[in-house]
């Protein structure tokens, strides 16, 4: 009889491990662009879908911030790789290489195509990519795991992807269709060619945006463009084709964030993401949030309107997945980084007016010449062959050309490439800056502003909100798990670093953190652990 009770015994424990260490069978990883919480609780009333309800419904860290100051790339780069811009060598949208004098976008790569769009912008893939991300990892150590990727930006997809991915997906900006580069596919699939076909989405771009509500369903009380509630257009309206403005302006529309949602729903579907007991990632970005904030406000009724069908599309997206995956999903979800709104037109920092004073600067000091390459995210490159030809101290002329630059309107501190690597920057803002920096890509000068001044190239519109300061600000961020085995109801009110995002994953799906991951797990200490 003891022998049948310790078998007994043996077995339930058996099974309550097993049950315990059940991987989830999809992992649905989604990033919101933008989003702030205060936007979230503003906007909360009015948030019924449940989407973000049931993001939020877990395990939350609304204290997230990043430790340097975050684009989008290097932000994005950070949740799947666990590294901040100084590892991964992600430091923005694009550089200079002082190899030759030539700017080099994130994912630029011209040894590749993308389907359906044939032109200099659209050469593009994982190329400049250096670190593996949390996807790598589930592909390369749970058999048949996959990792697919959907953004409709090429950058936000190509970065989240990683190394190597199964399926990287975006909207080509030419003709609005979805499509993928040459890197990861040599034809595009029937089933994307048949989406594309069906042109559904292509007949909605460049319609007038109507909201979704009555004047009483919004709290915030102007709109710059969109028409009210129950506005139908003239017929000649409705049955136009798409012009390439059309495609071009889609960012900047609620209508992006749908066609990525269902574009999501289509890729589990024909990937089967969810269908097995090995885990899968789906990464999905939802660019547009960030874009329509700077064109039409923080506080205006369309991003309000936005927020509201965002909503809809991720409470239909998350009840997809979950059908798909017998509910055996969890729901990541994180932001790229603060914004706040432009109080004055006066608080601009011309990039092109600060480019050409520089190079003024030094082709009277030392002669005429290209002495400046360009000016990208805070930082100014100089032409090194230039600088080397003329027999000049380097770090000399950084040091020169900062001091020149704190001169300017707007500009707070300086800090040169030289002092970044020689270790003499360690603390405050200086070390915030010096997380961003890689040393084979980063800037010559890195420039901060004065708070809430933001960057123009040239004349152009000043955007309504900036962003990618080294502030506090600008460097929280939302970080929310929910889902199979998350406790509910939990938030966790201090600081946390994003970083730690991708390694507490790691550790849910019982798999090596990413080479180049930084931070400790969020749920170190606590009760959390992966449940049936």
């Amino acid at each position: 009889m003891k022998n049948r009770f310790a078998l007994l015994l043996t077995l339930l424990l058996a099974a309550s491990v097993s049950m315990a260490a059940e991987r989830p069978r999809l992992v649905v990883n989604v990033v919101v662009s933008g989003a702030r919480m205060v936007d979230l609780e503003r906007y909360e009333e009015g948030l019924r879908a449940g989407g973000f309800e049931q993001l939020l419904s877990g395990r939350s860290y609304p204290y997230a911030y990043y430790s340097f100051a975050p684009s989008t790339p290097s932000a994005l780069a950070a949740l799947s790789t666990g590294a901040a811009p100084s590892l991964s060598g992600v430091i923005g949208s694009g550089w200079w290489n002082n190899n030759n004098s030539s700017e080099m976008l994130v994912v630029e790569d011209a040894k590749c195509s993308t389907f359906n769009a044939d032109n200099a912008a659209s050469r593009v893939s994982n190329a400049n990519l250096t670190l593996e991300t949390i996807g790598d990892v589930v592909v390369r150590e749970i058999k048949g795991g996959k990792s697919v990727s959907v953004a409709a930006d090429a950058s936000s997809a190509i970065v989240l992807g990683g190394l190597h991915p199964t399926e990287v997906w975006w909207i080509d900006s030419l003709g609005g269709r979805w499509t993928t580069s040459t890197k990861y596919k040599t034809t595009l699939p029937r089933w994307v060619d048949k989406y594309n076909a069906s042109g559904f989405w292509r007949s909605r771009m460049g319609e007038e945006w109507v909201l979704s509500r009555t004047d009483g369903g919004y709290v915030n009380e102007h709109s710059l463009v969109a028409k009210p509630y129950g506005y139908k257009p003239p017929r000649n309206e409705r049955d136009r084709r798409p012009t390439a403005k059309d495609v071009r302006e889609l960012l900047y529309a609620p209508i992006s964030n749908d066609m990525v949602a269902d574009f999501a729903k289509e890729a589990i579907i024909y990937n089967r993401l969810g269908g097995d007991k090995a885990t899968d990632v789906l990464n999905v970005c939802f660019d547009s949030p960030r874009r329509i904030a700077a064109r039409y406000g923080l506080h205006s009724r369309e991003v309000e309107d936005m927020y509201y069908r965002l909503d809809e599309a991720l409470a239909d997206l998350m009840t997809f997945a979950s059908a798909q995956a017998s509910g055996k999903v969890l729901f990541v979800f994180s932001t790229d980084g603060g914004v706040r709104e432009v109080e004055s037109d006066e608080r601009v920092f011309n990039t092109a007016q600060a480019r050409f004073l520089v190079n003024s600067f030094l082709s009277a000091t030392y002669g005429k010449g290209d002495w400046v390459l360009g000016y990208r995210d805070g930082g100014l490159w100089l032409n090194h062959t230039l600088i080397f030809s003329h027999g000049l101290d380097l770090a000399a002329l950084q040091r020169q050309v900062g001091t020149f630059m704190l001169g300017l309107r707007g500009a707070s501190h300086a800090f040169t490439a030289s002092e970044m690597m020689d270790g003499s920057v360690k603390e405050g803002v200086a070390a915030v800056v010096r997380e961003g920096f890689y040393p084979k890509r980063s800037a010559d000068i890195h420039l901060v502003l004065m708070p809430d001044w933001c960057e123009v190239a040239g004349e152009g519109t000043v955007p309504k909100v900036t962003s990618s300061q080294p502030y506090a600000p600008y460097r929280r961020a939302i970080v929310a798990l929910s889902g199979m085995g998350v406790e509910q109801g939990v938030s966790i009110r201090e600081r946390v670093d994003v970083r730690s995002l991708v390694v507490t994953l790691a550790e849910m799906l019982g798999v090596e953190a990413p080479l180049g991951a930084e931070g400790e797990s969020l749920v170190q200490n606590s009760k959390f652990k992966i449940q049936n």
